[in-house]
């Protein structure tokens, strides 16, 4: 499983060469709840968007993305589901998400994706400046219970703490303290 904001800027290689482009932003399907793959950026001046889907990713690691072929960077044109998903779906990141009573739980910052099927996962939020400043954005597995409706995602009936996972970070990290003893 990999969070999709780690993935933005790093280079795209093939064959141990890096080539002219990186990842620039993801491309999300609402239904399916998916990510098809990202819009690339050229270290040249282009006018036409550029896209790489999931698919045609090898390998991923901590610095880069690795591609068979600098052919499977494509115009957005020559794909037109992909460019009809892109135009069509907004994007998942600011999306609220709220309890049964309408209540803010938080905002979504990131999605964790499983980077061979595109399959969202869960979600990183925010519950709050103070919540993320003192533990670190919450983890929100995506469970049949959440129900996109327009553009929130809505809980079901049960325990939200049980669901909501810390990721433990934050200035509790940063100062090492958030061990427990």
């Amino acid at each position: 499983m990999k969070i999709t904001g780690q993935l933005i800027g790093l280079p795209i290689v093939k064959k141990n060469t890096e080539t002219k482009y990186q990842l620039k932003e993801p491309i999300y399907s609402i239904r399916p709840l998916k990510l098809w793959g990202f819009f690339v950026q050229s270290s040249h001046k282009e006018k036409e968007k550029r896209v790489l889907l999931l698919k045609k990713i090898k390998q991923v690691t901590e610095e880069a993305v690795w591609v068979n072929h600098e052919s499977d960077i494509v115009l957005i044109h020559q794909l037109p589901d992909i460019e009809i998903i892109a135009k069509k779906n907004p994007k998942l990141i600011g999306f609220d998400i709220r309890d049964q009573r309408g209540d803010l739980i938080g905002i979504i910052k990131d999605t964790i994706i499983d980077e061979r099927s595109g399959t969202i996962k869960g979600f990183m939020i925010s519950q709050g400046i103070i919540s993320d400043l003192s533990t670190g954005y919450s983890i929100l597995p995506l469970v049949p219970e959440i129900e996109l409706v327009q553009n929130e995602f809505l809980i079901g009936a049960f325990e939200l703490e049980e669901l909501l996972l810390n990721q433990g970070g934050g200035l509790k990290k940063m100062l090492g303290i958030d061990k427990e003893n």
